[in-house]
């Protein structure tokens, strides 16, 4: 009879103790939102260094990058492409 008795103040305490929004937040029960009033402030955005770059003119040399490919392949680039087929 005494478990019984125990049980059940203990099921009424924790019931009691469930409602309150401290015991809740110190339990982790209750999930906090983030406060939308709380506005992080950040550095002004800045233009890069080299922002007036001038165009390549027609007589310098090509960037690598966008030169002509070559049409033809040498043995070792056929036989890794013969592997990829």
């Amino acid at each position: 009879m005494n478990k019984v008795l125990l049980a059940v103040a203990l099921l009424a305490g924790v019931g009691v103790l469930s409602a309150c929004s401290d015991m809740k937040k110190s339990l982790g029960i209750e999930n906090s939102a983030p406060n939308e009033f709380m506005v992080t402030t950040r550095a002004p955005l800045t233009l890069p260094p080299d922002f007036d770059l001038r165009p390549v003119s027609s007589g310098s040399a090509v960037s690598p990058a966008i030169a002509p490919q070559p049409t033809e392949f040498s043995e070792g680039e056929q036989a890794l492409l013969s592997k990829l087929r």
